[in-house]
């Protein structure tokens, strides 16, 4: 039951929401669904991240979100309520009848996402008996005192994690709120050493600037790039972890304007802390590539070269 979203060719590349085109024999019985080979398809986990201190801080001062200006909050940590939230769906992951085997989890760079990414898809305290490299370490979170107890040891085991892989599209609207400003590279590098920065381009934060708010427009054009850029993945099941912004005002409103308001509204709600939403992905242009017809697991020839199938499958 997952919400839809699809990729089409379009002359306005800063609008590809639209719906993939097909030929209808009644407009009327048809116009709200779509069919498209499932080798196109992705399910995209979208998940914002827990309560961040500047978060709670604009709550407690009756919504003044002049607070995001404060450097108090720069590189935002989560709040103790923030870990409760992240692990209570890490807990829920795990109770899932139907296992989310994600492939991969694509993460913003800074610091409340990754302590997300972290706490959500990490197996638990890094003990010294597991020989994988911890997602977080104990000294990474010895600088965030907010965080579970149980982990304030020793960290957090990347044992049995997808590959986390940070990348700078999905990052929160950039400018003049220091909470979305992130760190140096090196720093996050030491302290979440199972996480991929590999893409990230440059060491400071050249994007961030003090006195410009990234626009609207702006953020869906970026949000545009990370769609293009998601569909060329080889992945099938990715999560996201990410910001408010990011999801409800640059990624989500670019799709779904021709369905049903409930369809619509189930997509586009503002996403809430940690909460976790679960879309089909559709890419009707091939720009992704996806499989070939041949190298789908599912697909049966029939036909006389039916055997072909049968005899590679032996």
């Amino acid at each position: 039951r997952y919400p839809y979203l699809s990729m089409a060719t379009t002359n306005n590349t800063s609008q590809i929401g639209e719906c993939i085109k097909r030929r209808r024999l009644d407009d009327s019985a048809v116009a709200n669904y779509g069919l498209i080979p499932l080798r196109h398809t992705k399910v995209i986990h979208l998940i914002r991240h827990g309560q961040g201190e500047h978060n709670i801080a604009v709550q407690n001062a009756g919504g003044d979100k002049s607070l995001y200006k404060s450097y108090g909050y720069f590189d935002a940590r989560l709040t103790a309520f923030g870990w409760e939230q992240a692990t209570a769906l890490n807990k829920h992951i795990r109770n899932l009848s139907t296992p989310l085997d994600v492939d991969l989890v694509v993460v913003s760079p800074l610091t409340r996402t990754l302590q997300t990414a972290a706490a959500v898809f990490g197996s638990g305290p890094a003990t010294k008996e597991a020989a994988s490299t911890p997602l977080i370490t104990a000294a990474g979170l010895e600088s965030s005192l907010n965080a579970d107890p149980a982990f304030q040891s020793c960290g957090i085991s990347s044992q049995g994690c997808p590959p986390i892989l940070a990348y700078e599209w999905c990052r929160e609207q950039i400018g003049e709120h220091p909470c979305d400003k992130r760190r140096n590279i090196a720093y996050y590098r030491q302290h979440y050493p199972a996480v991929d920065f590999s893409l990230i381009e440059t060491e400071e934060d050249e994007l961030w600037k003090e006195d410009q708010r990234e626009t609207i427009p702006e953020i869906r054009q970026r949000a545009v790039k990370f769609v293009k850029w998601l569909a060329t993945r080889p992945e099938k099941r990715i999560a996201v972890v990410a910001h408010s912004a990011f999801f409800t005002r640059g990624l989500l409103p670019q799709f779904g304007d021709e369905w049903a308001d409930g369809v619509r509204d189930d997509m586009r709600d503002y996403m809430q802390n940690c909460e976790m939403r679960s879309l089909v992905f559709a890419d009707g242009t091939a720009a992704g590539g996806g499989l070939q017809r041949t190298e789908d697991p599912l697909w049966f020839p029939g036909g006389s070269n039916y055997a072909s199938r049968e005899i590679g499958s032996s």
